[in-house]
């Protein structure tokens, strides 16, 4: 017989079990079809939520457009892959790498346009969840730097969120 009182062992085991079922699935992606939230935190503070579509091109999923074409935003350059879950990776560099090797993680690029300044991403991660039908969910995380427009100051934000994606029907 164990050492350990019962209400120990029961403890230990919920917390194992917990940290087990936590790690076995990303969590959903909970916003509207058609529909996107991030948050922006650093030298812009923010919550940005709005209309979301991806591009396809040649049967390949090439990028994805945050927020309403007048306002603040985010648009994402993707390798061209099919279109199947994955992660896209931020490069420093060209992307349009061959998109018939779909074992090699993606690039991408992503841009961030706000009232009051631009960013580039650094580093960070696009991963589409699932596709089901003709709409992409997906989760992203990015650390960007720009610029303010007022003053011309170097900036630096942390963007992360979640969207659920039509084609875009353009």
């Amino acid at each position: 017989m164990s050492d350990h009182p019962p209400i120990v062992v029961w403890f230990l085991c919920a917390v194992v079990g917990g940290l087990v079922l936590g790690c076995s699935e990303p969590a959903p992606v909970d916003v509207a079809e058609g529909q996107f939230v991030a948050e922006v935190g650093g030298s812009v503070t923010d919550t940005l939520r709005g209309p979301v579509h991806y591009r396809m091109r040649d049967g390949n999923l090439v990028g994805l457009e945050l927020g309403s074409p007048n306002g603040a935003g985010v648009s994402v350059e993707l390798d061209p892959r099919p279109l199947a879950p994955g992660t896209y990776a931020i490069v420093d560099g060209p992307l349009f790498g061959d998109a018939a090797d779909a074992s090699e993680t993606a690039g991408a690029m992503a841009f961030l346009t706000t009232r009051d300044a631009e960013f580039t991403a650094a580093r960070g991660t696009l991963t589409v969840e699932r596709v089901q039908g003709e709409t992409v969910a997906a989760t992203f995380s990015f650390e960007m730097r720009g610029r303010m427009h007022r003053g011309g100051g170097d900036a630096g934000v942390q963007v992360e969120g979640r969207l659920r994606a039509p084609p875009s029907r353009d």
